[in-house]
């Protein structure tokens, strides 16, 4: 439990503050002072370059870390996957419901079907309202989570 708080807390200030985290991530020794770039800890740990793609989002986001615009993406492919598995699953429930013929286990099969859909979609609203809320309530936009947008500060 207390890793997944400490993986929690750390998404959310990098999240919050990636200014700190893209320094973070780009110095060697770290944002802390201490070692950054020395040779010691180059030996000792290596260079990190960022995985294949990440470029393309960090691009998109005005050099900063893409990490809102990669789960903006994530959020969207969902709820699209999300949105034609419910309306297959409906389609398929009233196929059922029609070719049934009077039988009292399929009547009731494909009322279960339907009422699963509903539930998926009513979780998929959800979803969008609660990302909605918790941009409103941390970022003081409720679109900043669904529709990113990105500034650079300062010149460069």
């Amino acid at each position: 439990m207390k890793k997944l708080f400490a993986l929690a807390l750390t998404v959310c200030f990098f999240t919050i503050f990636p200014a700190q985290a893209q320094a973070v991530i780009a110095q060697p020794g770290g944002a802390s002072g201490g070692l950054q770039g020395s040779s010691e800890t180059d030996e000792i740990f290596g260079t990190i370059s960022p995985p294949a793609g990440v470029e393309k989002y960090d691009a998109a986001s005005g050099e900063q870390i893409g990490l809102i615009l990669f789960l903006s993406n994530i959020i969207k492919i969902g709820t699209i996957v999300a949105g034609v598995w419910v309306m297959v699953n409906f389609i398929l429930a009233g196929w059922t419901y029609i070719t049934a013929t009077g039988d009292a286990k399929s009547h009731a099969e494909a009322s279960q079907k339907m009422t699963y859909s509903l539930v998926g979609i009513a979780l998929i609203v959800g979803a969008y309202t609660l990302a909605a809320i918790v941009g409103l309530v941390v970022f003081g936009d409720a679109t900043y989570i669904l529709s990113p947008s990105f500034t650079v500060i300062g010149g460069g």
